[in-house]
């Protein structure tokens, strides 16, 4: 039951959604590199960790990133600034368990 509602939610709901998000990630881009700056913030990081969680295969019923995120050109935008920031990159290039790869510029195109 879940996995449909999380299907339902994905195909009703999110994408809509996620449409809004990008739209105003899009503007704030438009004036910065980041949210709110030339460095990445708390709001970039939680963009960036909420964008790695949401499609990492945790959740049966929702898309892998490049499916979710496919409409989505500012979200992937700063994803991919956040990933590369030199600090987060160390951050990630030591680690290498699976779920890292989550992490990476632009994200995977796979499950866990």
């Amino acid at each position: 039951a879940r996995v449909e509602k999380r299907k339902e939610i994905v195909a009703n709901y999110m994408n809509a959604r996620l449409q809004l998000v990008d739209a105003f990630v899009a503007d704030k881009l438009t004036r910065s590199t980041f949210l709110f700056g030339d460095k990445p913030c708390y709001a970039d990081l939680a963009f960036f960790n909420a964008m790695g969680m949401l499609s990492c295969g945790l959740y049966e019923g929702v898309p892998v990133f490049s499916e979710i995120f496919a409409n989505c050109p500012a979200l992937k935008k700063l994803h991919n600034r956040v990933a590369s920031y030199p600090s987060v990159k160390a951050f990630y290039d030591k680690e290498n368990d699976n779920i890292r790869k989550f992490y990476l510029p632009q994200g995977p195109s796979s499950r866990l």
